[in-house]
Order: C-alpha cells, then sequence, then structure tokens
C-alpha cells in the first residue's frame, strides 16, 4: 500500500459548458464575500462582448435557453441578493443571440447604429431579498419585424414566445379576404391575430443567450432565469479569477515486467484514469462535498487549484516483476543512481524539478508490506531539493475492492511529491502532519469504511476519512492548510515545473494530453486480460468464499498452499498453509485485507 518515510542521511525520502466575462462596464468595486459578489458604485457584466462579432457559438461562452415547453411559466426565476445603499439595485437582462448580426445580438430594428437590442427576459430587485428569489418583472417585445413594427408586449416572466430565436414560432394571421369581411361590419376587433406554433416552441432547444448582469452598491447573491438550463452558470460570468498552477509536463515511464505483455492502451488507460482523478482531486471537481458528520466538527475543503494536462508515456522492459521498496529509498542504491533497478540517472540534472517524474513497475513490496505507489524526495542538508519522483505498481487485480486503490493512488502520491505527509503521522499523541486542520488521526488498522462511516478517534476527533493523505476508500479532498502547503512547496521547490494561468474555476481546462512512445522489443499487442485469459487456460482461477467472510475462508482450487495475509497498510497479519483449501480467519478485525497465495493476490472483507 502507500507509504510515507523520511531518512535523515544527506537525503530526506518521503514515501508514500462555462461562462466568464468577455466584458464588463463601470468603475464600480467588485469583492467576493462568502462567494457572493458585492458591488460598491455600479458594474455591468456581459457573458459576451455584444460590440464584437460572436459568429462563433463556442467563442459565446454563454448560457442556452432550454425546454420553452409551457404557455404559462411555472419555472422558478428571480434574484437573491442584498442592497448595501439606498438608490442600489440588481438587474439581469437576456438578450436573443443571432450570429447574423454585427453585434451579436437581435435588434428591434435594423438600425444598428442606434443599437437597441431585443432583450427577452428582464427582472431586478430593488429591495433586499437575501433568503428567497425576488423580482419585479417588465413586458417585453415579443414579436418584431426588421424596420420596426412591433406586435403584442408580456410579462418577461411568461416564456411561452420569449426564446432565444422564438420569434419563428409565432405567425401573424390576417384571414385574407374573408377576415377583412368581418372587420368592416365590425366582427372582429382587429386586422390579424397571433397563431402560435406549440410544436417548434416545444423543439427550440439550445438557442444561445447572452446575458447582461448590472449590479449597483448591492450584493448578489444567487440567480435564476426561467429556462435557462444551467442557471448554475448565471453567476460565473462575473466569477472571480484565480492563479491556477499548470504542471508543464508529467514524464511517466511504464518498466514492464519480462513476462508481462500489455497493450499500450492498457497502459495508457491506467495513466488517464489516475491523472483525471488527480486533476478532479486537485481542482475540486470531483463532485463531492463532505459529509454533514465531517462539517459538524469544522471540517473544510479546499481548491488546490493544480493542473497535470501534458503526459509523455515511455513503454519499456524492466528487469522484473517485483521491487522492492526498502531498496528504491536506500542511499546507498540512489548513489549508484539505481533504484533495485529504476534508473534514475536522468534525475540528477534538473529534469525532476522540471517535470514531475513518475515510474511504473509491476509490484512494489518490502519484507513484510505490499505497496501501490512510493514517493522519494531527496534533500541534502539544507534542504535543498535534489530529486523527487514516484513509483507506482501496475499489475492490479480485476477486483472491485482494488478499484478506489487504483484510481486514487496517484493523487495520494503527488501530495507526498508536493511536502504533504499522512494526516494519521505520529498517531494520537505525535506532531501528526503538522497542519492544523487535519484532525489527528490513529495508526490506521483499515482501509476499508462500509458507507464511508468515519470513527472517532484521538479523544473525541472525527478521522477526516475523506482525506486524501489518509488510507480510505472515500478520499477525494484536501483542507485549506494542505492547499497551501503544496502551494508553497511548488513555488519554493518547483519554480520551473509550471506556469501560472489566470482563470475561473469553471472555465478552466483539465482535459488531458498523451503521448505514448513504446520502446518493447518484439511486441504483440496482446492485452492484459488476453493474458490473464491465457493463463487462467494453462491454470484454473483463484476465487475466496465466501467474501465476506465471518471465520472460514475458502480457496477454489487449492489444497495445501502457503498463504499471507496482510492488512492495507502492508502489514502482515497471519501466515500459515491452507487445509484442504481453508484457512480460519475468525480472529481478525472487521475490515478489508489482501492474501497472497501461490503468486496471487486477491482482496476479501472480513465481517
Amino acid at each position: 500500500m502507500r507509504e510515507k518515510r523520511k531518512i535523515i542521511l544527506g537525503f530526506v525520502f518521503c514515501f508514500s459548458g462555462f461562462m466568464y466575462a468577455q466584458k464588463s462596464e463601470g468603475s464600480g468595486v467588485v469583492s467576493y464575500p462568502d462567494n457572493n459578489i458585492k458591488v460598491v458604485g455600479e458594474k455591468v457584466f456581459w457573458s459576451a462582448n455584444p460590440k464584437t462579432d460572436n459568429s462563433s457559438e463556442s467563442d459565446l461562452l454563454t448560457t442556452y435557453y432550454k425546454g420553452l415547453y409551457n404557455r404559462r411559466n411555472n419555472y422558478l426565476s428571480g434574484i437573491k441578493g442584498t442592497i448595501d445603499k439606498p438608490g442600489g439595485y440588481i438587474k439581469i437582462e437576456v438578450h436573443a443571440y443571432d450570429s447574423k448580426r454585427a453585434g451579436g445580438l437581435q435588434l428591434l430594428t435594423n438600425d444598428e447604429k442606434t443599437f437597441v437590442t431585443r432583450p427577452i427576459y428582464n427582472v431586478e430587485i430593488t429591495q433586499s431579498s437575501p433568503n428567497v428569489f425576488s423580482k419585479t418583472t417588465k413586458e417585453m417585445n415579443y414579436q418584431y419585424f426588421d424596420y420596426g413594427q412591433q406586435i403584442g408586449k408580456i410579462s418577461s416572466d411568461d416564456i411561452k414566445t420569449l426564446g432565444a430565436k422564438a420569434s419563428n414560432t409565432v405567425t401573424v394571421n390576417c384571414g385574407g379576404w374573408a377576415w377583412n369581411w368581418l372587420r368592416a361590419f365590425s366582427l372582429v376587433s382587429s386586422s390579424c391575430s397571433l397563431e402560435i406554433d406549440e410544436d417548434k416552441l416545444i423543439q427550440l432547444e439550445n438557442q444561445p443567450v447572452v446575458v447582461k448582469i448590472t449590479v449597483k452598491d448591492a450584493t448578489l447573491i444567487d440567480v435564476r432565469v426561467p429556462a435557462v438550463e444551467r442557471n448554475d452558470n448565471l453567476k460565473r460570468i462575473i466569477e472571480k479569477e484565480y492563479p491556477y498552477f499548470i504542471i508543464k509536463k508529467v514524464n511517466v515511464e511504464i518498466l514492464e515486467a519480462p513476462a508481462d505483455n500489455n497493450t499500450a492502451q492498457y497502459y495508457e488507460d491506467l495513466v488517464r484514469l489516475q491523472v483525471n482523478w488527480a486533476n478532479k482531486a486537485y481542482n475540486d471537481k470531483t463532485g463531492k462535498t463532505l459529509p454533514p458528520a465531517a462539517v459538524a466538527t469544522g471540517a473544510k475543503m479546499a481548491n488546490a487549484r493544480i493542473v497535470f494536462r501534458d503526459i509523455d508515456i515511455t513503454i519499456r522492459k524492466g528487469s522484473k516483476k517485483i521491487y522492492n521498496q526498502d531498496k528504491i529509498n536506500s542511499i546507498p542504491e540512489i548513489q549508484k543512481l539505481n533504484a533495485d533497478g529504476i534508473n534514475i540517472r536522468d534525475l540528477v540534472s534538473n529534469d525532476s524539478k522540471e517535470k514531475i517524474v513518475i515510474k511504473y513497475v509491476p509490484e512494489l513490496i518490502s519484507e513484510k508490506s505490499v505497496f501501490s505507489g512510493v514517493t522519494v524526495v531527496g534533500r541534502d542538508g539544507n534542504e535543498k531539493l535534489l530529486l523527487a519522483f514516484i513509483v507506482l505498481a501496475y499489475d492490479y487485480k480485476d477486483d472491485v475492492n482494488e478499484l478506489s486503490i487504483k484510481k486514487t493512488t496517484a493523487a495520494h502520491e503527488l501530495g507526498h511529491y508536493f511536502s504533504l505527509i499522512h494526516t494519521f503521522e505520529g498517531g494520537c499523541t505525535g506532531k501528526n502532519d503538522k497542519i492544523s486542520d487535519t484532525p489527528p488521526a490513529e495508526e490506521p488498522k483499515t482501509r476499508f469504511y462500509e458507507n464511508c462511516i468515519a470513527p472517532v478517534q484521538c479523544g473525541g476527533h472525527r478521522r477526516l476519512i475523506e482525506n486524501i493523505m489518509d488510507y480510505s476508500n472515500c478520499t477525494f479532498m484536501f483542507t485549506p492548510g494542505q492547499v497551501k502547503v503544496m502551494r508553497n512547496a511548488i513555488k519554493k521547490d518547483f519554480s520551473n515545473l509550471y506556469t501560472t494561468q489566470k482563470s475561473t474555476d469553471a472555465a478552466i481546462n483539465t482535459d488531458l494530453n498523451i503521448t505514448v512512445e513504446d520502446l518493447r522489443p518484439g511486441k504483440t499487442g496482446r492485452s492484459k486480460r488476453d493474458t490473464l485469459e491465457k493463463e487462467v487456460e494453462k491454470s484454473q482461477d483463484i476465487i475466496l468464499y465466501p467474501n465476506p467472510v465471518k471465520d472460514i475462508l475458502t480457496i477454489s482450487n487449492m489444497e495445501n498452499e502457503e498463504y499471507a495475509i496482510y492488512n492495507l497498510t502492508g502489514q502482515q497479519i497471519l501466515t500459515g498453509r491452507t487445509q484442504t483449501g481453508q484457512i480460519d480467519v475468525s480472529t481478525l478485525p472487521k475490515g478489508l485485507y489482501i492474501i497472497r497465495i501461490k503468486n496471487s493476490s486477491k482482496q476479501f472483507i472480513k465481517e
């Protein structure tokens, strides 16, 4: 499993659809208290610049009207906010987009010099309403002709004809000679009638609109517009931009075991899985939030804003299948620039400071432990960084219980790379990780928490099992203190590793750019699953049952074989020889375990 250690012998080793404002107007001062948007003075924000040609929809970076289904509006809409000074207000206008117009908006007339736009929604508040959506709506023109003739008005909160391009759903029927005859005898009061094509109205989806938000001496808390598909995007029009650290390069080397013959795609998929999850974890995009029990203890999540994009993968044959983490982190091995058969000669230069270096090997073990990853950070006596690299295991079993380990290991080890240590370091009485907002925790006895229910330890502290630097199947977050440590470490130790990009949280791009170079001789392209199936044909697969187990664990296709059982911190718990394929595990505490038997590893749950 993952582990971190320190050795002070000249080196120190650690193991282990969006929106933004294209244009703003006015001299108001903007701040962001409690993630709200406060303006002193007046400020106008546009989701797209209406004075430039937005001929490309991808350049609009705006919201979309969607689903205009009802003749009366049933959509929740309005503004939450406070008016901070007399005369203050918050106004929201939605304008119909028109790619044929030079200004990018539909106009009420053909006179583009005066630029009289055709808004389709208009709402404002002039009194504070922090807890409920409040609004004063205005009547809007819902039909127009190019030469300024306007037909009909309707409240902007009734969206039956107010879609971005909804004018083509309304036709004017003047009835021909029969209608004119009836009007001549005053049998009808109007020369024409309006007819709404309900079928067309329903089909009007994903129509781009441009949003204008005006705030004067007020604080915007939330806003809803009827029929806008993604209301959560609206505040992002004027969302704060943050400095993101963009990692220049991640260099991955696969050292494949001599007997393995996996496809290049297998390795690319594994790296993509792990780095994608790391990007989600380091940029608060996992979609997860802390449970109420954690929030009640004062736990807080933070966005590290560290992005991994460019990944270079090199695949080559290694010298063996099993690598020893004790040798990988031994100073004699490092001094020989060979960490248990892993060539680290290229790290002596500044390479490890200008790119993140990750080596994948088949298996990582020590005399009594099994690992999924280890991080080595070497420093001199003055704490100056000399080298850094990560070693990860690639040989995961096809077992659902290993999925969380497989996905989250890289994120955990990257935390060590950026100077974080385990949250449980030192147990209940030690200094732990020296970060004040991570609660103390016991050395882990398990990494499996059923339903992610955290235990209470160390004198009443809820274990923060959601933290990436714990051993847990529930990890997904960092605390503000951990984020500060990582960003400071990057600035201090890896000044050439990253560039800084200003971006909103919604707009940041975390897509991966992966290149693969396969240097293996005589590869067959056979997949990992194909290889396993061939092995199964030669020797029957091992099956554990029952799983979960209370007392007697049965192993199929085994008679009398030696075995070893490890907990998920890698500690050897039980050894022996099977008796007619059975093992008594009744004395084991509840939790998740790994059994190694006949060169195979399997997981089981002890109830």
